[in-house]
């Protein structure tokens, strides 16, 4: 699987290694107090690229299953983009959606 996340930097001040080691949405709820609000996901197939094949080990025209993701805070700024691409049958996908107060 190869997953890229893109958070601003400016949304995440003082971010640091020990932090990103823990978990960076411990420290936006905990610390900053940022509460999320939804989130929009978009799962489709599409055809490996070389860098597929070179990175998750598969042939020319492979199947590979994409996950797009954007999380918003309650304010509807976006927060987090990322992108994640895995052998569809490596991969289970589940949407579960939570309210919070």
């Amino acid at each position: 699987m190869k997953e890229d996340v893109y958070i601003p930097v400016s949304m995440v001040p003082k971010l640091t290694e020990e932090i990103i080691e823990n978990s960076i949405y411990r420290h936006l709820v905990d610390t900053l107090h940022l509460r999320f609000g939804g989130i929009f996901k978009s799962v489709y197939a599409e055809n490996s690229t070389k860098e597929d094949q070179k990175l998750l080990a598969v042939p020319n025209r492979q199947s590979i299953l994409v996950t797009e993701q954007v999380v918003y805070l309650k304010d509807s700024k976006p927060i987090e983009y990322s992108i994640c691409r895995s052998i569809g049958n490596d991969r289970r996908i589940t949407f579960v959606e939570a309210k919070t107060a």
